[in-house]
């Protein structure tokens, strides 16, 4: 988590706000410690008891934004210095209205496997894009807050949820994919 938030503090376009919001997926006493080393003027931390699922938290996170574009970032996962300033110049580039990059996998014996984005319209749509195994990683989405709050995450699904939301936004929204690999 530390790494998390610490990579969107660092990003070369600072961010309006970090909203923080815990699912129950850390103890209280150590969410207490995380809280006190992060604690700043962007950083708000939210506490959603009883939630184990991140698609309430994500939905959340949302409703409680107050900038235009939200961009989400799991807690396992972090960002390079320049995701955002990226996504948002392929974004505006593009005129589109959500965006979605490649990972980089980072492994225990310090190798990596990077998995490129692509266009999902070569493909026939974001279907099949996914289908095919192609990269959509969902800590490299940013969005129109207004695209996430009329078309939110399905709170009822357990997996597959980030296919589903990126699936949907894909056949309302303009998209657009951002080549360069930002998300480890």
């Amino acid at each position: 988590v530390l790494r998390c938030v610490e990579s969107a503090q660092a990003q070369t376009l600072r961010p309006l706000e970090i909203l923080v919001l815990a699912n129950g997926s850390v103890t209280p006493g150590l969410q207490q410690e995380i809280e006190a080393q992060l604690s700043g003027e962007l950083v708000r931390f939210y506490h959603l008891r009883g939630c184990t699922n991140a698609n309430v938290a994500r939905n959340q996170g949302a409703a409680l934004a107050r900038g235009d574009w939200v961009a989400y970032l799991d807690s396992d996962d972090w960002w390079e210095p320049d995701h955002l300033a990226e996504s948002l110049a392929s974004l505006q580039a593009a005129s589109a209205d959500f965006s979605y990059a490649g990972m980089i996998e980072r492994r225990i014996d310090g190798s990596r496997l990077e998995r490129r984005a692509g266009d999902f319209r070569e493909y026939g749509g974001m279907v099949a894009y996914l289908l095919q195994h192609q990269a959509a990683q969902t800590s490299s989405y940013v969005l129109r807050r207004t695209c996430v709050l009329a078309e939110p995450w399905d709170s009822g699904l357990r997996r597959h949820q980030d296919y589903d939301f990126i699936i949907r936004q894909a056949e309302r929204y303009r998209g657009v994919f951002v080549p360069r690999t930002t998300v480890n």
